[in-house]
């Protein structure tokens, strides 16, 4: 959800821009679109360290973490990270170097997301070979799907990151090239790969949650099987009782069948 928060208000931000003649020249409406972008950018981090201490939660309470129940709790955290964030974003705007502290946090959260969802990974394994074949049914099955969801959440959060690491890379070039250089051209097109970068991580982290997550790859595989199987059964074949060959829907074969055994005993 923070990603495509992200994207939209960098959406938002880009069709803002159009009606600006320059970068410098920013009105209300463009300086707070930009405040809430950059904000989205550190709540998708904080949300992502957010979703690993809750990993860790879930290992360290394996026996009874099935069944709590923390809505309240997830609700207001989230929330708050979002309020966190936007105060993150307005305190740097003071500031000289507000650009190079802003990508300094940024990478600094999200390495520490991806170290704190690597620790929960291995102290699942962990846990899981020390104690296996000891543990209740319902606390070693709490195990187990702590290792699939650490794993593959790890694998979601590096890709993310290093999508994310790379956008901010073209945006630290866009402003190296704007301030110093002054190449109008090498500026745009590094401006241009920031946007496109931020755009799509709307769209990294749900492919890369089908990609790595086993249960969900297969269920998306199953879709188009399923939709080809249904087209080609669609239509069914048989032999009548006259020994005429006739193909009807395949939802109405049965009635069909019945049909002519009850007109053959008239």
């Amino acid at each position: 959800m923070s990603a495509c928060v992200t994207s939209i208000w960098r959406i938002c931000y880009c069709l803002l821009l159009l009606n600006v003649l320059t970068v410098d020249r920013i009105d209300d409406a463009l300086d707070f679109t930009t405040n809430m972008r950059k904000a989205s950018l550190y709540a998708t981090g904080l949300h992502m360290m957010l979703l690993a201490a809750e990993r860790q939660l879930a290992t360290v309470r394996s026996e009874t973490y099935e069944n709590e129940r923390n809505v309240l709790h997830v609700f207001v955290s989230v929330n708050g990270l979002w309020g966190f964030s936007y105060g993150v974003v307005y305190s740097l705007k003071a500031q000289a170097a507000r650009d190079l502290l802003a990508a300094l946090l940024f990478s600094v959260i999200y390495a520490l997301a991806i170290a704190l969802m690597m620790r929960v990974r291995r102290a699942n394994v962990a846990k899981w070979k020390g104690h296996r074949g000891t543990l209740q049914f319902s606390q070693s099955y709490q195990v187990r799907e702590n290792v699939t969801s650490a794993t593959y959440l790890y694998k979601c959060f590096l890709m993310y990151s290093v999508q994310a690491a790379a956008s901010w890379f073209c945006l630290l070039l866009y402003l190296l090239f704007r301030d110093i250089y002054k190449v109008p051209m090498i500026e745009l097109t590094f401006g241009f790969m920031f946007d496109i970068g931020i755009a799509l991580l709307s769209t990294t982290l749900p492919f890369a949650i089908v990609t790595f997550n086993e249960k969900l790859r297969k269920q998306f595989q199953f879709f188009p099987r399923k939709s080809c199987e249904t087209a080609e059964n669609r239509a069914q074949s048989f032999v009548d009782f006259e020994g005429k060959q006739i193909r009807v829907e395949a939802c109405e074969e049965a009635s069909t069948y019945f049909n002519q055994l009850k007109e053959a005993w008239s």
